[in-house]
């Protein structure tokens, strides 16, 4: 009975939140979901919902992506482009840097600490199948891969709750902001809104099959970029016709499964173990890299005059993945960096295996 609820609240609550987001100023529809899903983790946590949580994640997150990209102003690259990916080579270079000096300054007893170095590395240039991959490969053991995941998931957890509401502004306030060009007009008709979104979700499911089953052709580590890394292509190319682009710069298809994702995400934070003596090494670790990184990176980015939005999607496409991308735009409602964030973060995606064993390596 429980798994009925949870399950009707991960997809109703989104609709509301949307709606209660267009009636009240103050509302954060990111931030309510979020919340909902770490309360409900407490409230009524089970194995069947972690299944049905992890599950979830995956499918609308995909489905988010594709959709805001079908609708993106792909024109807006030649604004945003350049400057992203610059900003996000220099926090993928930030990232092993202080990893190493971390774990160099801690001086931890704790085994495997080279590899969890250029698993951390891993994890914050690209994503968790990263850290998976190099991990394996340098015979951590299972115990450790679990311990370090869990510290992934508590911290950034609580920083999701950060970024994915105002305040995030208000840190990254020293910084300028730029404002983009969009001369585009798009045509308001209700009845070529609602065939747009389900030609969209229509072309989005044909894309994600498609993306699946090229993904079954290589290693099982790979499926997640190739996933995201076919479904955004194709939907950045189809976009570029124009012929999804809606009324409101919100996509409220789109934003109702990054909703789903949130709700779900939030409901698989497990904060049981975060202070047991034999795990607190690697989640110190693994809050010193997240937190100096991103410090550092505000450092370069002060310096290099990289403008407050640009700043915050390079931070999120290194620390978190694509998956985190649009909803952070949606914060920042700056949908013109959507484009250049999800490739940012792919390129974090094919780079992060080969700067975790650069660094497993360097700390051997």
């Amino acid at each position: 009975m429980t798994v009925v609820i949870f399950i009707l609240v991960v997809f109703l609550a989104p609709a509301v939140l949307l709606k209660l987001e267009e009636k009240y100023s103050w509302m954060n529809s990111l931030l309510g979901a979020y919340s909902l899903g770490i309360l409900l983790s407490q409230m009524i946590a089970s194995k069947e919902i972690a299944a049905f949580s992890k599950e979830a994640t995956g499918v609308s997150i995909v489905l988010a992506i594709c959709l805001l990209l079908l609708g993106a102003d792909v024109k807006s690259w030649r604004y945003t482009g350049k400057e992203t990916l610059i900003s996000a080579f220099v926090f993928f270079t930030i990232v092993p840097i202080v990893t190493i000096l971390s774990i160099k300054i801690s001086n931890f007893e704790i085994d495997d600490l080279n590899a969890i170095g250029g698993m951390l590395t891993a994890v914050y240039t690209g994503s968790l199948p990263n850290m998976f991959v190099v991990g394996t490969a340098l015979g951590v053991e299972a115990n450790k891969i679990i311990i370090l995941q869990l510290a992934d998931m508590t911290f950034c957890g609580l920083f999701s709750l950060v970024i994915l509401s105002p305040l995030v502004k208000k840190l990254y306030s020293f910084l300028p902001k730029k404002v983009f060009e969009n001369n585009e007009t798009v045509i308001s008709n209700n009845e070529l809104q609602v065939k747009k979104y389900i030609l969209s979700l229509i072309i989005s499911i044909v894309l994600i099959g498609i993306g699946v089953g090229l993904s079954k052709i290589f290693k099982p580590e790979l499926e997640q970029l190739i996933i995201f890394g076919f479904v955004s292509t194709a939907a950045v190319l189809i976009a570029a016709k124009g012929k999804f682009r809606l009324e409101n710069e919100s996509n409220k298809l789109g934003n109702y499964f990054l909703l789903v994702f949130c709700i779900s995400v939030g409901s698989m934070i497990n904060f049981d173990q975060l202070f047991q003596a034999k795990s607190l090494p690697i989640f110190i670790l693994t809050a010193l890299v997240i937190i100096v990184s991103t410090i550092v990176h505000m450092v370069y980015c002060y310096f290099a005059k990289v403008d407050r939005d640009t700043a915050i999607i390079t931070m999120t496409a290194a620390i978190f993945s694509p998956a985190f991308v649009p909803a952070v735009i949606k914060n920042l409602r700056n949908p013109q960096l959507l484009i250049s964030g999800v490739a940012a973060a792919l390129i974090g995606l094919f780079i992060g295996t080969y700067s975790g064993f650069l660094v497993g390596f360097l700390l051997s």
